[in-house]
């Protein structure tokens, strides 16, 4: 291999070194930033719904619990909400997304009563809950989950953008990093031939 092919594909290697370690620092804050925004949208429809559903609590007002819950995604205007409940002091669901619910214990569900990041059916869900309070003191609890639908199709879309960059600047760059090693190269090349002669006894060189 020429030394003008070789100089061309050592900088090239460095060009994708450095686009891999600055797509993996970019990816991992959208990741974050993405993650903190879906988790600040699951806690304000918890606290929302937690507002919505007190006077309907006390009052024992199943039915309306029952549909406060289920119209959260419309009201909210949030599609990705994959559940929410309502629940009373005493952990038992008075407000579900899904009537049949209603009555059981909330722990039968898995741990939800705490601002986390769980699986829910082979889903990661950002679950979070938010007090309903009334005289200062907690009646019951407003429950949450936002799937990260939304994320997963947010990095697949960011990937596919940043492959389409990736290549884009690798043939641009591959281009004048050819230009440029042939520039190198040839210089270089005639002191290589230059040292051959003197090594053959050709002093005038």
């Amino acid at each position: 291999m020429s030394l003008r092919w070789r100089i061309s594909l050592y900088f090239a290697l460095l060009i994708i070194i450095l686009f891999l370690i600055i797509f993996l620092i970019i990816r991992e804050e959208n990741i974050k930033n993405f993650k903190n925004l879906l988790e600040k949208e699951a806690k304000s429809a918890a606290k929302s719904l937690a507002v919505g559903s007190k006077d309907f609590l006390l009052e024992e007002r199943i039915p309306d619990l029952v549909k406060l819950c289920y119209e959260i995604k419309g009201k909210e205007e949030k599609e990705e909400i994959v559940y929410s409940f309502i629940i009373d002091h005493k952990n038992f669901i008075k407000g579900s997304f899904k009537e049949d619910f209603v009555g059981k214990n909330i722990y039968e569900f898995g741990n939800l009563l705490k601002d986390t990041n769980l699986l829910y059916e082979g889903e990661l869900v950002f679950n979070r809950v938010a007090d309903i309070i009334y005289m200062d003191k907690i009646i019951g609890k407003a429950i949450v989950g936002v799937s990260s639908k939304n994320l997963n199709i947010f990095l697949e879309n960011m990937q596919k953008r940043m492959f389409l960059v990736f290549i884009i600047l690798l043939l641009i760059g591959f281009l004048g990093i050819f230009l440029t090693g042939t520039y190198i190269a040839h210089p270089v090349s005639k002191i290589i031939k230059a040292i051959e002669k003197i090594g053959r006894g050709d002093f005038d060189i």
